[in-house]
């Protein structure tokens, strides 16, 4: 079997030829990687049952002017009885949404605090988006789509597909590190709580 067929196997509750070993977080390689293609074959040379990425979904867009150009943004620090607190404020069209995040361990940080990243969960006083009355406003956090992301999307996916094919892996699409310096970014393919 490949390791995509022996995957796949797995998911759809089927006897593979061996267990495989995946990594959903491998971050001590992946940083010892320059490309994503590099991080594969380090895998595949360590018998661990590697995917390729397809694509990435950058979740601290409003680093990089990602959020929608209607929306006026402010981050600032509280500090009470000893603790360090990190706000958010996001003005949409849609009326308000506002985050409180104590800071734990050291982070978040003044230089450190992302729209979202599964670590502001258990440290969230107060979450930015409140389902029961924030769902209007989601759309804006994400700005609207810009050709050249889809682009390169469209590039980074092609490329996933080329060594997916190469090595008879799986393709994965979620939220992923990507080696391009300045993005903060968690590795491997994450669930729900974004």
């Amino acid at each position: 079997m490949t390791s995509k067929e022996r995957m796949l196997a797995v998911l759809n509750n089927q006897i593979p030829d061996y267990t495989p070993c995946s990594f959903m977080l491998f971050s001590n390689l992946y940083e010892k990687c320059s490309t994503e293609r590099e991080y594969v074959e380090k895998q595949l040379e360590l018998g661990i049952d590697a995917y390729a990425y397809v694509g990435y979904l950058n979740h601290t867009l409003h680093l990089y002017g990602g959020l929608h150009p209607d929306v006026k943004y402010r981050d600032w620090v509280e500090e009470k009885d000893g603790a360090k607190y990190f706000c958010r404020r996001l003005d949409t069209p849609a009326g308000p949404l506002t985050g409180r995040v104590r800071q734990r361990e050291g982070w978040p940080t003044e230089d450190d605090f992302p729209l979202m990243k599964d670590w502001i969960v258990p440290r969230a006083e107060e979450v930015l988006v409140k389902p029961e009355q924030d769902l209007e406003k989601i759309k804006y956090i994400f700005g609207p789509i810009k050709d050249s992301d889809i682009q390169v999307l469209k590039e980074e996916s092609q490329m996933a597909k080329k060594l997916a094919d190469e090595y008879g892996l799986l393709q994965v699409g979620g939220l992923q590190c990507y080696v391009n310096p300045g993005q903060q970014v968690d590795p491997g393919v994450m669930g729900s709580d974004a």
